[in-house]
């Protein structure tokens, strides 16, 4: 058969059928190629560089988690810190299994006064990190996945801890404030 005998709609039907597959790994690799080289560049200092890359792989609709996050370290870092909780509260919501964005997302709304928010976040982020750490199999190598892991992870494990700390902190300051008067009330009869 000849080319000029299948007709045009056969051959759209067929590069609909073959491309439309295509599309969400085409997306996936140029957000992943996106993704490297804005990692260079932020590695590197180049913010500008970093942001415009990073963007370019949010714009292909395949940005991870850790893309969100890292724009948001850019803008965290640019003083942007309302920016900085969208991209945070993003990349939760495109894997609220990310302990870095958890945790990150966290401190971020504690800065912003929002305990509430912060004291979940956390608290989510270290069980999330228990859990974590707990899933993995010893294969007969006494928890050395587990044990790598934990040692991985500490560190976000004192931040989570620190600002959960702080929050605790606030939260009985502000009792305090409250408590003179509730005692001037009951002195005056009116409780």
């Amino acid at each position: 058969m000849n080319r000029a005998a299948i007709p045009v709609s056969v051959l759209a039907s067929i590069a609909l059928t073959l491309g439309g597959g295509c599309v969400p790994l085409t997306a996936q690799r140029l957000a992943n190629e996106s993704f490297r080289r804005a990692l260079s560049a932020h590695f590197r200092g180049d913010l500008d560089v970093a942001e415009a890359e990073y963007r370019r792989a949010v714009d292909t609709g395949a940005a991870t988690s850790a893309t969100y996050n890292n724009l948001a370290l850019i803008a965290a870092k640019r003083h942007d810190y309302r920016g900085a909780y969208r991209l945070l509260a993003q990349a939760v919501e495109r894997d609220d299994h990310d302990l870095v964005a958890l945790t990150n997302y966290g401190v971020m709304s504690y800065w912003l006064d929002d305990l509430a928010e912060a004291e979940r976040a956390l608290v989510d982020a270290r069980n999330l990190r228990v859990r974590s750490t707990c899933q993995y199999p010893s294969m007969g190598r006494v928890n050395w996945e587990s044990d790598e892991c934990v040692r991985a992870t500490e560190a976000l494990d004192q931040i989570a801890t620190r600002y959960l700390e702080r929050i605790a902190q606030a939260e009985a300051r502000a009792h305090l404030a409250r408590e003179p008067l509730l005692v001037a009330d009951l002195q005056l009869g009116r409780m």
